[in-house]
C-alpha cells in the first residue's frame, strides 16, 4: 500500500495549530511569531512533509520552473551540455529547467497547455530567428500567456527596446577565427554559416579588411546553410565538401559556423583524401567537450558555456521577479578562440576545463 502523503493538515494536528497557522509559517510569514515557525518547521520535519512546489507556485505567481526552448536539443551536443549549466544556474538559485525542443515550430502543441495553464515562470528562447513565422507565433503565446521571456543565443533581427536578450556576437567569432587563420598562412578561407545568420559575414569581411590581403570571392566561398535535420547531415556535409574541393582556387582552411556541420564536413573532407590540417584547416564554433576526441581535435570560437548559462538565467529571473516594470536588458557574452590541431596550429591535445578560457581571448589547449 502507498504511504499516504503528509498534508498541513497533519501538521496543524501534530503542532496543534490551525491550517492556516501552519500554512502561512511554512511560506515564511514574519507575522507568524518565530517560535511558533519553529514548532511548525519540526512537526513538518517529523512527518516527512514535502511542499507541492507547483501549487505553491500558482499561489504566488511563481512557479519557479524555466523552460529552455531550443531547436537543437536533441541533435545537438552544444545544446545539451547549455541545458547542464542552465540547470546549475537555476539551482542555484532556487528555480528548475525543463528543456524544450521546439524546433521551427515543431512540438509547440505539446507544451502550449503548459504555458496557457501558468506552468512556466518564464521562458529562454535559444537560438531561434524570429522572422520565421512560426517562431513568432510560438513567442505571442508566451505573450499572451503573461510569461516573461528572454531571447538567448541572440537574434540580430530584434530591435533591443523592448526585449531582453543575451548576445552572442557573431561577426566577433567570424572576425576572431578568420584573422587566426589568416596569421598561419591561410589566403583562401571557405565560410560555411547558417543563412540566417549575415553577420558571420560581417565579421568574415572586416578580418581580410584588417589585413592589406584581397578577400578573393566571397560570394562564393562562402556557402549558406539552413536548417538541418539529423538525418541529413552527412548529405549535407558531402555536398558541402563538393562544393569547398571545386573553388579555384581551392581553399586551404574553412571556417564552419555551421557547428553541427564540422564533424561530417572534416570527416568527407577526409574520406576525399585530404590531410588535415594540412591540406585544409577547420575552424568552428560552439565549443564542446566532444571536439578534443575528433581527428584532429576541431579549434573553436566559443562562448562559455557556463558564462553564458549564468547570464541568461540571471537575466530571466531579474524579468520574472522584476515584473513588467523591468527595463530592457541585453548582454553580450564574449566569444574565446580556443585552440587545437584542426587549424594547422601546433598544440595539445588535453580538455583543461572552462577556467582558463576566462583569462584572455586566446586559449591554447
Amino acid at each position: 500500500m502507498a504511504h499516504r502523503k503528509t498534508t498541513l493538515k497533519d501538521i496543524a494536528e501534530l503542532a496543534g495549530l490551525s491550517v492556516s497557522t501552519v500554512s502561512r509559517a511554512l511560506k515564511g510569514d514574519t507575522e507568524i511569531a518565530l517560535a511558533t515557525r519553529d514548532r511548525v518547521g519540526k512537526a513538518a520535519d517529523r512527518l516527512g512533509y514535502q511542499p507541492n512546489v507547483f501549487a505553491r507556485g500558482l499561489s504566488t505567481q511563481n512557479t519557479r520552473i524555466l523552460a529552455l526552448m531550443t531547436q537543437g536539443l536533441h541533435f545537438s551536443a552544444f545544446y545539451r551540455q547549455c541545458l547542464a549549466a542552465f540547470e546549475k544556474s537555476a539551482h542555484e538559485r532556487d528555480y528548475y529547467i525543463l528543456g524544450c525542443s521546439v524546433a521551427q515550430g515543431h512540438g509547440l502543441r505539446e507544451y502550449l497547455p503548459l504555458l496557457r495553464g501558468g506552468m512556466f515562470a518564464g521562458v529562454s528562447f535559444m537560438d531561434y530567428s524570429f522572422g520565421d513565422v512560426q517562431v513568432l507565433d510560438l513567442s505571442r503565446e508566451v505573450e499572451n500567456a503573461g510569461v516573461p521571456y528572454v531571447v538567448t543565443y541572440d537574434d540580430p533581427s530584434l530591435p533591443e527596446d523592448g526585449y531582453h536578450i543575451v548576445r552572442v556576437d557573431f561577426a566577433d567569432q567570424a572576425r576572431q577565427a578568420i584573422e587566426h587563420l589568416l596569421k598561419l598562412g591561410h589566403r583562401h578561407i571557405a565560410m560555411v554559416a547558417p543563412w540566417s545568420r549575415p553577420q558571420f559575414l560581417n565579421g568574415y569581411l572586416q578580418a581580410y579588411s584588417n589585413t592589406d590581403l584581397p578577400c578573393h570571392r566571397p560570394e562564393l566561398y562562402n556557402i549558406p546553410v539552413g536548417l538541418i535535420p539529423e538525418e541529413g547531415l552527412m548529405d549535407s556535409a558531402r555536398k558541402i565538401a563538393e562544393e569547398v574541393l571545386n573553388l579555384s582556387p581551392r581553399p586551404t582552411a574553412v571556417f564552419v559556423p555551421k557547428a553541427i556541420m564540422a564533424g561530417p564536413l572534416q570527416f568527407c573532407l577526409k574520406r576525399a583524401g585530404l590531410r588535415l590540417p594540412d591540406d585544409m584547416a577547420m575552424v568552428t564554433t560552439k565549443d564542446v567537450r566532444d571536439y578534443e576526441y575528433l581527428d584532429p581535435p576541431l579549434t573553436s570560437v566559443s562562448v562559455d558555456i557556463q558564462e553564458f548559462s549564468e547570464a541568461s538565467v540571471e537575466t530571466l529571473v531579474k524579468t520574472i521577479e522584476g515584473g513588467n516594470e523591468t527595463p530592457s536588458r541585453i548582454v553580450t557574452v564574449p566569444s574565446h578562440l580556443i585552440i587545437r590541431e584542426s587549424c594547422g596550429s601546433a598544440t595539445g591535445r588535453g580538455w583543461h576545463g572552462l577556467e582558463r578560457r576566462k583569462h584572455g581571448k586566446e586559449v591554447v589547449l
